[in-house]
């Protein structure tokens, strides 16, 4: 029985069309995978966790890259596709060190997608897959789901 001051979300989303509606509510952790190709298995140092709010999806993530050789862009899942209203940048913290360090890097959301990449500030190119081997990434941030 929930107190008077609680509101009460339904396990399943029930979506409206109303644009005032606040129609979905969630918490929970996930899993973050590699989807560059290359097959990697990131390891999780902390909890990865979200809360949903309507499409509002505030992301906390530590991932470590493995030991490996392949050079396609680092790309990372995300709990949900995002909208298309644009690339949003968040903060990674990093233990790279040198020309890719913490300040230098940041979490790219690709619109229309359920994935971001890892972006060098200083020259906003995409960090590869070896560049990122065995260091870890550390963020939060929040973007706008496509739903």
């Amino acid at each position: 029985l929930l107190a008077e001051s609680q509101i009460q979300f339904p396990a399943t989303q029930n979506p409206s069309t109303g644009a005032n509606v606040l129609d979905d509510y969630e918490e929970a952790t996930w899993v973050p995978t590699d989807v560059s190709g290359a097959g990697l298995t990131l390891t999780y140092p902390y909890g990865n966790t979200y809360v949903k709010v309507g499409q509002m999806v505030c992301v906390s993530i530590a991932v470590t890259y493995p030991a490996t050789a392949d050079a396609t862009a680092a790309l990372i899942s995300l709990p949900f596709t995002a909208n298309s209203t644009g690339y949003f940048s968040g903060v990674a913290l990093s233990d790279m060190g040198g020309g890719g360090g913490a300040a230098d890097t940041y979490f790219q959301i690709i619109p229309n997608t359920s994935t971001m990449n890892l972006v060098t500030n200083t020259a906003a190119t995409a960090i590869t897959n070896v560049a990122a081997a065995t260091f870890t990434f550390y963020g939060s941030f929040t973007y706008r789901a496509s739903a």
